[in-house]
């Protein structure tokens, strides 16, 4: 019998250090942008979530669509 052996979560975190670092100096120069720029700051936080809304909403309208084709009901 064969066991799946899982590195441990540290050990995936601490190979992946630099992924945290660039989120982090990324979150740090957002902040400051939008320290200096409210008003262009919040044109850009509606304009990238309306993007979100209406990417999402298309893809779980098509999602319901499909869905009856594939035999399951559409309630479950």
């Amino acid at each position: 019998m064969q066991t799946l052996v899982t590195p441990h979560p540290s050990a995936t975190l601490a190979c992946n250090w630099w992924a945290f670092a660039l989120r982090g100096m990324i979150a740090i120069a957002f902040g400051g942008l939008a320290l200096m720029l409210p008003m262009a700051t919040v044109l850009l936080v509606t304009l990238v979530f309306g993007s979100y809304a209406i990417v999402d909403g298309a893809l779980t309208l098509a999602s319901g669509l499909r869905r009856p084709r594939q035999g399951r009901r559409w309630g479950c």
